[in-house]
């Protein structure tokens, strides 16, 4: 994954997960909180769930 930084969110198109971004502050509290890989596929696919799918899912802080 090769990030892309914009405004508050950091954005990442990966090969298994497509593109999304993750929101400034949640790297912070996903390293507090030794998140898995597994917390952070469960909090792209609560993104998804919540964007229209024209737009890129957005990982915040409640997503975990």
């Amino acid at each position: 994954m090769v990030p892309d930084q914009t405004g508050d969110a950091d954005q990442f198109d990966c090969v298994r997960h497509g593109k999304f971004r993750v929101a400034a502050r949640v790297f912070a509290i996903a390293r507090d909180k030794r998140v898995t890989t597994e917390q952070w596929e469960a909090a792209l696919e609560k993104a998804k769930a919540r964007q229209p799918s024209a737009v890129t899912p957005l990982i915040l802080s409640y997503d975990f």
